[in-house]
């Protein structure tokens, strides 16, 4: 069996320190990481709330302490993980790269979610358009909330053929 490979994702502008003195441990000595890219995106987005974030390879000489699932309720749980090691020097660290979170399409974790849920691509896309058209909406401020919100359903209940809601029922 293949050992897991680590990661390590980090706001971007943490990114230089971290170059420069490893990766520290929390307050409880833990450091978060995951082990597939496909979750990036999603972690920078739901879990670190990071416009811009920074991805770090972790050497596996460099893990020298026990690592364990990280117990979240996401279903990129299965792609993380806790090291309990105070410090993982720079020296086993390399840079992935440093890239935008995607809010506004879906990327490989939303079709593979979307896939997990049952919904097609074009499902998939449709919710981000609709997502999208919400959001333009609410920012011109010419439609009400209520308009807002019978519209999305409209093309909600359009794109999957049954009547999907959104908002309160």
């Amino acid at each position: 069996m293949a050992k897991l490979e680590f990661f390590h994702l980090t706001p971007a502008k943490r990114a230089a320190a971290i170059r420069r003195d490893g990766i520290k441990a929390d307050s409880r000595g833990d450091i978060f990481v995951f082990t597939d890219m496909v979750v990036a995106n999603e972690i920078a987005k739901s879990q670190v709330f990071a416009k811009r974030y920074t991805v770090f390879e972790i050497d596996r000489q460099g893990v020298t302490g026990r690592f364990r699932r990280d117990n979240v309720a996401e279903l990129a749980a299965a792609n993380q993980r806790i090291i309990r090691q105070s410090r993982i020097e720079a020296k086993f660290l390399a840079t992935v790269g440093t890239f935008d979170v995607i809010t506004d399409r879906p990327v490989g974790w939303d079709y593979f979610v979307g896939s997990r849920m049952g919904l097609t691509t074009e499902q998939v896309d449709g919710r981000f358009e609709i997502s999208n058209w919400i959001n333009h909406q609410t920012k011109l401020g010419r439609l009400s909330s209520d308009e807002i919100l019978a519209e999305a359903n409209r093309r909600l209940k359009s794109l999957f053929k049954q009547p999907n809601r959104v908002g309160p029922h």
